[in-house]
């Protein structure tokens, strides 16, 4: 969750810059926020299992 949110103050600071690089990290942020809920899915599941 700290990671998150890390990455949700970049995505602040890259609203201070320039167009491309505020959609650049716009789609980093949102890629990032999918691999990291896929892997606390997959976490969670194996646990379960456990």
């Amino acid at each position: 969750m700290k990671v998150i949110h890390e990455h949700v103050f970049s995505k602040r600071l890259c609203h201070k810059r320039c167009y491309y690089y505020y959609y650049y990290c716009h789609y980093h942020y949102y890629y990032y926020y999918y691999y990291y809920y896929y892997y606390y899915y997959y976490y969670y599941y194996h646990h379960y299992l456990s």
